[in-house]
Parts: C-alpha cells; structure tokens; sequence
C-alpha cells in the first residue's frame, strides 16, 4: 500500500537530491512522488518524473527517480537517516506510448546505493533514445528492512517530445494525451498484479524490436536471495554524494546518480 507524500518536514531534505531541472524556454515537466512503504515508526519515498526541455537547436528528455529514507522522532517520516552500502535499491523504467499501448523502452535494472546514504537521486537523459511522442518514466524503490525488500513503483505521469527543425517543441493537445497504463492507479501507485504478462519494446525510432519482455519480472523487487551490501557499479554510472547537517535530527549523506550514454541497462 502506498501513501501520498507529506510534504511538510521531510521535503526540505528530499529536494536536496532531486536534479535541479532549471526550465529553458520551452519546457515541460511531469512527476510525481508516494510514500512507498510505511511503518509506525520509519519510511520509504519515491518520486518518479519525466522533464522535457527544449531550446534552439536542443531537446532532451530526463527520467529521474528519487528515494528517501526517514524515520519517527521527533515528527512522523520528518527526519532521514542513513542506510548501509546497498540497502537502498532503484530502477528506471521509460515506457512509450505508440498512439495505440504502452511499450516499454529502457530499463536500467535495479542500482544500490554506493556508500551509506539515506536520499539517493537517478537521472538518465532520454534524447531520442524512445524516438519523439509520449512517453513516462516509471520508478521502483525498495529499501532492505526486517530481511526482505520493501517498497514499490510510482509513475510519473506522461510528456509529449517532439523535434521541429532541429529546436525542441512541446505543442501538446489535450485530446492527443494517452491514457493511464491500466496498471497505474489514479494516485500514482503501481498495481504490479494489473502489469501485463508480456509487452514489446521499441527502439529509438519508438518502432517495435520485436522484442518480448515480461514487465512483472522488472517491476519485481530484488530476489530475497540479494543480500544487501556493497556493490560495483556498471560502465556508465557516475555518483557524487554529499553531506547534510540539518537543523535538527542527525546528519544524513545524499547520493546523486548519472547514467551516461555509456549505459545500456536490462534491455541491451
């Protein structure tokens, strides 16, 4: 079960590991953020979003998926904390409309957090890596608590992308915005149970493959089997981590994650 994020408290320290996303001239920016799991003393948050940006002679994209750690005292979920080395998981899933269903385009298969941190931010640029139209970025956070994975997805919600004569455009009619993904719940929520067994990927062109997945198996938190515990990134990964001190509450390390052009994620 998911929660609607409470912004009073803890959003001072999410928004310090949310990727600053200035807006140019043209811009569009869709996103939204749930509390994941929830305990009567701790938490879980995601946001999942989507920025389209465009300025003369450049578009891009950006998927972004966020994870915070908070606890009780002295206000519920209002003060975050630290996790150890790779108790932290997070995947990025961008999914394209074709006028017709939603296929699936890039998964970057789950990455842990490097070094003990309690927010950790995921950025990966779109460009035309799902050719131009509608497309979501779909988030899945999990923390290791109690020895299982807890946690869940969160759809950022859809943004068109085009290209006109090389400059970046975002014309969006009403009438042409996709519907939900029927697994995706009015607040957000992912109902993994409602994923299809099977969907096809498409390419950057935003053409069908002809490749298969099985979307339940991606959206699917680690096996149990993943014991937590420090890992070494894949090419194409760049992290930086900084320290807070609040006002109040302990002090907590922020990681921010890059996927690079090098990264080709679980769809090759």
């Amino acid at each position: 079960m998911a929660f609607r994020f409470a912004r009073a408290g803890v959003v001072t320290a999410v928004t310090a590991a949310i990727v600053a996303l200035a807006a140019p001239p043209a811009s569009a920016y869709t996103s939204d953020d749930l509390y994941l799991f929830r305990s009567s003393n701790d938490c879980l948050w995601g946001q999942a979003v989507v920025d389209w940006k465009g300025t003369a002679g450049i578009a891009s994209d950006v998927a972004n998926v966020s994870s915070s750690w908070a606890w009780y005292p002295p206000m519920y979920c209002a003060w975050l904390y630290d996790r150890p080395a790779g108790w932290l998981a997070t995947s990025i899933q961008n999914w394209k409309w074709n006028g017709s269903s939603w296929y699936l385009c890039r998964d970057s298969g789950f990455l842990y957090n490097r070094s003990q941190s309690a927010s950790n931010s995921y950025t990966w640029k779109l460009g035309i890596a799902c050719g131009t139209g509608w497309s979501g970025t779909m988030g899945q956070v999990f923390v290791w608590r109690d020895n299982s994975w807890q946690g869940g997805s969160v759809w950022s919600g859809a943004e068109r992308f085009t290209i006109i004569s090389g400059a970046g455009t975002n014309n969006a009619d009403a009438a042409d915005v996709p519907p939900l993904p029927a697994w995706v719940m009015p607040d957000g929520t992912v109902d993994v149970a409602k994923l299809p067994e099977t969907v096809g990927v498409v390419g950057p062109d935003g053409r069908p493959t002809g490749q298969i997945v099985n979307p339940k198996e991606l959206a699917a938190p680690p096996l149990l089997s993943t014991a937590p515990g420090p890992r070494v990134d894949p090419p194409g990964v760049v992290r930086t981590s900084n320290t807070v001190v609040p006002e109040s509450g302990p002090q907590y390390t922020v990681e921010k994650v890059t996927l690079t052009d090098v990264y080709r994620g679980r769809l090759g």
